[in-house]
């Protein structure tokens, strides 16, 4: 008895959907193994960084802890045995609660590449909303850990952008108005004032001044006490200016610059080094097309993170000499 050619037809089209799906199984398993595996290799990072003295809890800092079975995602969980809570290797950390540590490796590419929310969040299959807080939440526990010390000359310099209330929602307590830093200011918009401090050495430090003018209580701030002994400030504004009186108040040496063009060989008080800082964050800021006032510092501290491939380039590196430094 001969089969037809429909039936043999629809024969090799069941063979051919079966391997198919055979196929799209074993992608899955492959897929899924991966994830797997780079979750483990996140998870052992976040470890060993976490806990390279020793196994401690990240609320007490009690060492002895016992295990205390697994949680979502196959993630070891521990007790402190002083004050009997749980924790596990992301706990108080950014990467708490997320559900796809694995993408987050991934995630820092995106930020070293300066992508937009919604090109990071197609690049690795993810919401925009959910790219938007992991952007803030990453820079957020960055902005915290800048630990940047400042030595010898401190150049002294600010910077101000338009403040923005970019996204938010249900604003009642002005009329509607063009975008644009222009128009914001003709209208009399406010200024958010961006402190800047650098040594000669390649460390930064920025801050955003809380109120809306840069005085010498704003500069203590974001100096906060990360400077070494007997510094010298240097800035443009004169022996009356507010970098002179924190020096004062400091006991601190204060020398006035005369430009970012004077010959350093003939009078060493110059800010060069914090303008072409600013020149940096001027040219990097604008491809975000407007940054809200209240994320203004994770995005400072973004750019610091990217521009010190910058100052600690090999080249400037090498002329860095300590003083004293004798080789004969």
């Amino acid at each position: 008895m001969g089969f037809s050619s429909r039936e043999v037809l629809g024969a090799h089209v069941d063979m051919a959907l079966s391997r198919g799906w055979g196929l799209l199984q074993r992608m899955d398993r492959w897929h899924e193994e991966r994830r797997a595996r780079i979750r483990r290799e996140v998870v052992g990072a976040v470890r060993d960084a976490r806990f390279s003295r020793g196994l401690a809890c990240p609320r007490c800092g009690a060492s002895e802890v016992q295990r205390w079975g697994w949680s979502a995602g196959r993630r070891q969980r521990y007790r402190c045995v002083a004050c009997r809570r749980t924790f596990s290797d992301f706990t108080c950390t950014p990467a708490a609660y997320l559900k796809k540590v694995e993408l987050l490796p991934d995630y820092g590419v995106c930020l070293q590449e300066c992508l937009s929310i919604r090109a990071a969040a197609a690049r690795l299959g993810i919401h925009p909303s959910t790219a938007f807080r992991w952007r803030h939440r990453l820079l957020g526990a960055m902005s915290r850990t800048q630990d940047a010390t400042l030595d010898g000359w401190i150049e002294i310099g600010s910077d101000w952008f338009a403040h923005s209330r970019k996204g938010e929602r249900g604003i009642t307590d002005r009329l509607p108005r063009r975008r644009g830093a222009r128009c914001r200011l003709r209208f009399g918009g406010r200024r958010a004032y961006v402190i800047m401090a650098c040594d000669r050495l390649g460390h930064v430090l920025t801050g955003l001044a809380p109120g809306q003018r840069v005085d010498a209580d704003a500069i203590e701030l974001t100096l906060a006490a990360r400077v070494g002994e007997a510094p010298a400030l240097t800035s443009p504004e004169g022996v009356y200016g507010q970098s002179a009186r924190l020096a004062r108040r400091k006991g601190w040496k204060f020398r006035q610059s005369m430009g970012a063009t004077l010959d350093t060989l003939r009078w060493p008080a110059h800010t060069r080094t914090v303008v072409g800082y600013r020149v940096r964050l001027r040219r990097w800021l604008p491809r975000f097309h407007g940054v809200a006032t209240k994320y203004l510092t994770n995005y400072l501290i973004w750019h610091l993170l990217l521009d010190s491939a910058y100052r600690t380039a090999l080249q400037p590196t090498l002329m860095r000499w300590p003083l004293g430094a004798g080789f004969g």
